[in-house]
């Protein structure tokens, strides 16, 4: 199929240029991290999940970063505030969570009913979806990302959860962290991309 201008330039052009960094398929891992942060090649960073599953069923998928190049990620009482918007398609209105003073980033937040939780059943599928963090090497700025994700939760319930996160103490953020609340990440491709503007 032919790229338009239009497509063109939302790859590379007036947006910045993007780059496959990573293309990892998980088996089994108990987190999948990434530290190859480079300032001088990238201003932003994207996570494209594909199939993510957990070998344990009913957990939050959570994210936490690093100051030190990934040898400890930020986990104290307080390090984050993420905010979220869940729907269901057992529910007729969408959910907001919010916690400002996180020891993690959950991007399906920590609504405690099976259907917004994800599911680790065969036919589930696992999390699908996109996370990004922008400038995460700026010190003046605390780091931030944002995500759209979607799978199915326990019993086979299709969900969705836009959200928006950031550490509470302005830093320069050098490895993320994503993993299950319990359990490891059975199965799943995440492909990382750089973006330069």
């Amino acid at each position: 199929m032919a790229t338009t201008k239009v497509d063109k330039d939302l790859i590379d052009g007036e947006f910045g240029t993007k780059t496959l960094i990573t293309n990892t398929d998980i088996s089994n891992a108990a987190t999948f991290e990434f530290t190859g942060f480079d300032s001088s090649k990238y201003d932003s960073y994207e996570f494209v999940f594909h199939n993510v599953v957990p070998a344990t069923d009913a957990v939050y998928l959570w994210c936490r970063l690093s100051t030190d190049g990934g040898s400890s990620y930020d986990n104290g009482a307080s390090d984050y505030d993420w905010r979220i918007l869940s729907t269901s398609h057992h529910s007729t209105s969408a959910r907001f969570d919010v916690d400002t003073t996180a020891a993690q980033i959950s991007l399906n937040g920590d609504d405690d009913t099976s259907n917004r939780k994800q599911g680790s059943d065969a036919d589930e599928g696992g999390v699908c979806g996109r996370v990004e963090i922008m400038l995460p090497n700026n010190t003046a700025y605390h780091p931030r990302i944002g995500w759209r994700i979607w799978g199915f939760g326990q019993s086979n319930i299709p969900n969705s959860h836009i959200g928006t996160a950031c550490h509470n103490t302005a830093q320069d953020t050098d490895g993320i962290q994503f993993l299950y609340s319990s359990g490891n990440i059975e199965s799943g491709t995440i492909k990382v991309y750089g973006w330069k503007v």
